[in-house]
């Protein structure tokens, strides 16, 4: 077998379901990845290493990969850069824990990259799993990423940006949006000079409001509450008493201490 490196993208976009994700946000980037097996140094951790020059080739005409997301979460949509040579008529199964998703039967072209996507129904899961078998060639993949869509948060945070009267481009809230989809608990980011940090579910500012909330508090900290949301509030700052307070709490201290002594 050949590796052609100089590798034409197939314009050929099969579609498992009708199902529009206008704004996909791949979850897999990096991911472990276990598979039936490899073809020498055809790894298949190079299925999730965002290098489409790479490639996962199973040692035979037939294998599987498995991506651990490595925690539960909402998937919408799966797209396998299938890979061939010589040309191949391959069927490709999708499963989520176990789960059946679907089949796609498809001729992947001689050494071109071939864009697989399968769209579904959101489903909460872990493991994403393909099953591929081809007729007459080796096949593998170049890379496969899992997807989730979030165009309802995105339109969130674009309503927003009216309510809190911020001067913000489409491209501040794109940033905006980037952020939540990846950042942990602390981490913040700057627009207009205005600093948004992440807040994860668990902090009580989000007790009574819904997905989509966003409101200004007395402080004037603004927060938009999308499972684990933004916040202008930075969640690991502790507040500092005044001067003042902690010169009454020194005196109110000294006078008990007197009080005790003499009794």
């Amino acid at each position: 077998m050949k590796f052609y490196q100089s590798i034409q993208v197939a314009a050929m976009v099969l579609l498992f379901a009708s199902v529009s994700h206008a704004i996909p946000v791949v979850i897999s980037g990096g991911k472990p990845v276990t598979a039936s097996g490899y073809y020498t140094t055809y790894y298949p951790s190079q299925l999730t290493d965002g290098n489409y020059s790479t490639c996962w080739i199973p040692p035979d005409y037939s294998g599987w990969a498995e991506i651990d997301l490595q925690e539960s979460t909402r998937i919408s949509q799966v797209i396998y850069y299938a890979w061939a040579t010589p040309e191949s008529y391959e069927s490709l199964v999708l499963y989520i824990d176990g789960t059946y998703m679907g089949t796609v039967n498809l001729t992947v072209p001689y050494a071109q990259v071939t864009p697989v996507t399968i769209d579904f129904n959101d489903y909460v899961g872990r493991y994403v799993r393909i099953v591929g078998t081809a007729t007459s060639s080796w096949f593998g993949g170049m890379e496969m990423e899992v997807c989730v869509d979030r165009s309802q948060e995105w339109a969130y945070l674009y309503s927003s940006k009216d309510t809190f009267t911020e001067d913000w481009l489409v491209n501040d809230v794109d940033i905006l949006y980037s952020f939540w989809s990846s950042a942990q608990q602390g981490e913040f980011i700057e627009i207009d000079g205005e600093k948004w940090y992440y807040l994860d579910d668990d902090d009580d500012v989000f007790s009574g409001h819904a997905v989509g909330d966003y409101w200004t508090d007395t402080s004037g900290n603004k927060f938009v509450y999308l499972n684990g949301g933004l916040s202008t509030k930075d969640p690991t700052q502790v507040p500092v008493p005044e001067p003042a307070s902690i010169l009454l709490l020194t005196a109110g201290v000294t006078a008990l201490f007197r009080r005790l002594r003499r009794q």
